[in-house]
């Protein structure tokens, strides 16, 4: 990407993230694949175009856009902005639509005009599983909703120590989902430390957003935090992926993979990824599901195994491996 679609691409951001909270110099380079030293170039291309670019110094500073700049438009009603969700949330659960893509980018174009926010995407470690209830996808939609707004939230939440349901307010960071169970990662102003707490009847017994917003962390790790508390093992693999680049949208549109996804190298017949995984198994049942146009490269122990797999496979005429399934 050359230097004017990336200093484009980080005024989209800028506008869609950065007016009412600094965006960190951090954030905008791995957004625009970059290295940091350029965004400050970027910021100087911007602001001889005559946008006031507004930069904010100290641990949770970064760089944001003057909203009085910008240009007016016609802003979506409560309605509108709800069927938009609505629709972006359907699709999403029906990624083999083939239009879905390019649908997606369309909404993202319409909600950035509007300055107005498509929700966070949850952090899947592995594939969704069963459906929460009514009440608890409630919670998680006022969630995303909380994080997307740096929004501190009022939980009421009884943890597996204590005997009474405790009620505190909690800075919401993400919310991941592993082994067929959502979790809240926050900021717990009664612990003072990061926590997870699970989306179940049992211990979330209530959520809501409050007027007030919290800094962003510029220090916060999340997988640090879920390994801290036993929620995944601390043993992730980095995992090296070539995909044929008609399948690369399908590829970035499952949320499955695992986390800190990195675009390694690009030519013109394919693109290489890598990320960390936290379930192999997972892993090769998602490579199979692509039928050859994703190659397995790294690392080499997964490779023969899937291999192995592969070849038992073709031998049997059925599943490759009960554990896979």
């Amino acid at each position: 990407m050359n230097r004017c679609a990336l200093t484009i691409r980080m005024l989209m951001i800028l506008r869609a993230r950065g007016t009412k909270y600094p965006v960190s110099t951090r954030v905008l380079a791995q957004e625009l694949e970059t290295n940091p030293r350029n965004i400050r170039e970027f910021k100087k291309e911007l602001v001889t175009a005559g946008f006031n670019i507004i930069e904010k110094k100290g641990p949770y500073g970064g760089y944001m856009l003057d909203e009085e700049q910008l240009m007016p438009v016609t802003r979506l009603t409560e309605e509108e902005m709800a069927a938009l969700e609505e629709g972006i949330s359907f699709m999403k659960g029906h990624p083999e639509v083939s239009f879905y893509p390019t649908y997606r980018s369309a909404m993202d174009k319409v909600l950035d005009v509007s300055h107005q926010k498509v929700p966070i995407s949850i952090r899947y470690l592995e594939s969704p599983g069963e459906k929460l209830s009514v009440k608890l996808q409630r919670m998680l939609d006022l969630a995303m909703e909380a994080i997307l707004q740096h929004r501190i939230l009022q939980l009421e939440y009884q943890g597996t120590k204590n005997e009474t349901c405790l009620s505190f307010e909690l800075d919401p960071y993400d919310v991941i989902h592993y082994r067929n169970t959502y979790y809240l990662v926050g900021f717990s102003h009664l612990r003072k430390e990061y926590r997870v707490y699970r989306f179940s009847e049992k211990r979330m017994r209530s959520l809501r957003k409050t007027k007030d917003t919290f800094l962003w962390d510029s220090q916060y790790q999340l997988m640090s935090i879920i390994s801290r508390f036993g929620i995944v093992k601390k043993d992730f693999k980095r995992v090296k992926v070539q995909v044929q680049n008609d399948q690369v949208d399908r590829f970035e549109e499952y949320k499955g993979w695992g986390v800190d996804m990195k675009k390694e190298a690009e030519t013109a017949q394919s693109t290489i990824y890598s990320f960390k995984s936290p379930d192999r198994y997972e892993l090769y049942r998602q490579i199979f599901s692509f039928e050859g146009k994703v190659k397995l490269i790294e690392p080499e122990s997964y490779r023969e195994e899937f291999m192995s797999k592969i070849r038992t496979f073709l031998e049997t005429g059925g599943p490759y491996d009960d554990s896979c399934q």
